[in-house]
């Protein structure tokens, strides 16, 4: 068993600038493992997120979340004006949260190779 992180000493923690870009967002409907997880009924709903971060010019990960409304209405807009979510947190009266849990799974880009490097290893291509 893991005992839940502090986003806010996990921030702390980093101490460097970085960049928040929302890719999507949109209400959704809990499915039933999502609604035991934030203890809402099945099918209350949710603010999705799709969300980039970077630092020093580094994507650190592309993220799907999900907030329970009506708490967490116009939270979107607050992460943009804000610049992170933690920040939007505070504005909500949220000051810090424990995250149960966590899901991470790793993918490998798909890159999509310029058309005279048909070899990824070609010399050329890294001109």
């Amino acid at each position: 068993m893991t005992t839940p992180t502090s986003l806010t000493d996990k921030h702390a923690r980093v101490a460097r600038a970085s960049f928040w870009q929302r890719i999507a967002s949109q209400i959704s409907k809990a499915n039933s493992a999502q609604a035991k997880a934030r203890v809402l009924l099945a099918r209350s709903k949710l603010l999705y997120l799709n969300v980039l971060s970077e630092a020093e010019g580094q994507v650190l990960h592309v993220s799907k979340r999900f907030f329970p409304l009506p708490r967490f209405n116009g939270l979107d807009a607050t992460i943009t004006k804000a610049g992170s979510i933690t920040a939007a947190f505070a504005t909500c009266g949220l000051t810090d949260c424990k995250r149960q849990e966590s899901r991470i799974t790793a993918q490998i880009p798909k890159v999509k190779l310029p058309p005279n490097c048909a070899n990824l290893l070609t010399s050329r291509c890294w001109k």
